[in-house]
């Protein structure tokens, strides 16, 4: 996180602030096209990374006015930044103005959790400011919780696997969902796209808590354990593969049944498989390649004998042959 006392504009708040300063002072009628610059600020704040700063970030619109002004003077024109000549346009401006500050420099120290990195289509590597490194799977976030010097509180949604630096002063933690995962040094996986949040050891020692009945469990390296209602299962041996296979781009099925592997796949490729219950519990063996979904889906058809039929937009429903 960056403590500048004076916020200088990403050339990405520029080339908005433009955009909007030209369409404001065309006194155009406001067509589709026009109003899809706003549509496309949910795009770019879910894109960002936010920040939190104890100072106002007034800064920041004084940055982008004096750079506007400057255009302005450039082209031997006279304007003032966001004069509104609609109605329409000063409900927009103002929705821009109020959806960039609380983004991008936020005067709220106890607000919302800090997104350190949200990962697309493909794998995304962090490294934290304590040097440990963060794998996050397709189409999971990373957030920061609390950061003192005696404890750093991540959230995952998702999965992703950590790699954590050891520092016996500073203990390293992990929420996911209901569940918590505290460590010293060790490198584990923690995962959020099945109906139960699961952890696995791969080297090192944690505890894996219930948030919410407070029950823990101790895990040693090549154990999983799974959160129940009552709280986390006691922790027994999983092949290595199942879990980090697909920072490989492999999934092992190990004997995993049919359901399973379809809820895996759906969070890598952010679609939804829906499987029939006459087949949920058939279990497959061998391995996958993660390559492109199509490619996976006729692989999956030839094992079990039947196929994939694409239902709507991301959603496929699975048919076995008569």
């Amino acid at each position: 996180m960056a403590n500048n006392d004076t916020y200088q504009p990403e050339p990405e708040d520029i080339s908005l602030a433009r955009s909007l300063n030209r369409l404001i002072e065309s006194g155009e009628p406001v067509s589709s096209d026009q109003v899809s610059l706003f549509n496309a600020l949910e795009t770019y704040k879910s894109t960002i990374q936010l920040r939190h700063e104890a100072k106002a970030d007034s800064d920041l619109w004084d940055s982008i006015e004096n750079q506007i002004e400057t255009d302005t003077k450039q082209s031997g024109t006279t304007a003032t930044l966001f004069t509104i000549r609609s109605p329409y346009l000063k409900i927009a401006a103002a929705f821009l103005v109020a959806l960039l500050i609380s983004l991008l420099y936020l005067s709220l120290p106890d607000s919302e959790p800090e997104f350190l990195a949200t990962s697309g289509a493909n794998q995304t590597r962090v490294v934290l400011d304590d040097g440990s490194v963060v794998t996050l799977r397709p189409h999971s976030r990373l957030k920061t919780e609390e950061s003192t010097d005696a404890q750093v509180t991540y959230r995952i949604d998702g999965e992703a696997y950590f790699d954590v630096t050891s520092d016996a002063s500073r203990t390293f933690s992990v929420v996911a969902e209901e569940g918590r995962v505290d460590v010293l040094g060790t490198r584990f996986t923690v995962s959020t796209w099945s109906s139960d949040v699961r952890v696995f050891l791969e080297e090192g020692r944690v505890r894996f808590s219930d948030s919410g009945t407070g029950e823990s469990v101790t895990l040693d390296p090549g154990e999983y354990s799974v959160l129940e209602p009552g709280g986390p299962a006691t922790p027994i041996s999983g092949n290595p593969e199942t879990f980090t296979g697909w920072i490989n781009n492999v999934i092992n099925l190990d004997e995993r049944t049919l359901s399973d592997i379809a809820e895996e796949l759906s969070h890598h490729y952010d679609v939804e498989l829906v499987i029939p219950d006459t087949a949920a519990s058939e279990s497959l063996s061998g391995s996958i390649q993660l390559d492109d979904l199509n490619q996976v889906l006729d692989d999956l058809e030839l094992t079990l004998g039947g196929e994939f039929e694409r239902i709507s937009e991301n959603r496929y429903r699975f048919r076995a042959n008569p």
